[in-house]
């Protein structure tokens, strides 16, 4: 018994990339350390270019909230501006019958130049045409 293990110590490794030395390395620690090695390197490499993608998408999807929230703002404002505007219009019109038709051009045209959107500039036009001095046809 004592000669078969002095027999095994006494031989030296098998010759490298022999089937030999392939069949001792694969049930080695050695193998067992490679291939844990390889797979923390697989698994850093997929979390790197994952939190690549996800701070990508995530600078989109700030820029686009962004650019919703602004637009929501801007809509604010201009409804703001409309009912503001429209408020003025409504307090004013009662008011024009009661005016020069001169006087009364003269507020509807700062009205109209304060107008935020095209029908309000519309609805100025139509209660102007009331106050306009009438325009004389010649026979």
């Amino acid at each position: 018994m004592n000669h078969l293990l002095l027999a095994a110590a006494t031989d030296g490794p098998p010759p490298v990339w022999s089937p030999d030395w392939w069949s001792t390395f694969t049930t080695s620690s050695a193998f067992a350390g490679v291939a844990a090695v390889a797979a923390a390197a697989i698994a850093l490499i997929s979390v790197s270019v994952r939190g690549a993608i996800d701070s990508s998408i995530a600078t989109k999807q700030r820029a686009s909230d962004a650019t919703a929230a602004e637009l929501v703002r801007d809509a604010a404002v201009e409804d703001r501006d409309f009912a503001t505007w429209w408020s003025q219009y409504d307090a004013l019109k009662d008011r024009l019958n009661d005016m020069d038709p001169a006087d009364a051009l003269v507020v509807l045209d700062a009205l109209g130049e304060t107008a935020p959107h095209p029908v309000a500039v519309a609805l100025v036009a139509v209660a102007s045409r009331a106050y306009a001095p009438a325009e004389t046809e010649e026979a």
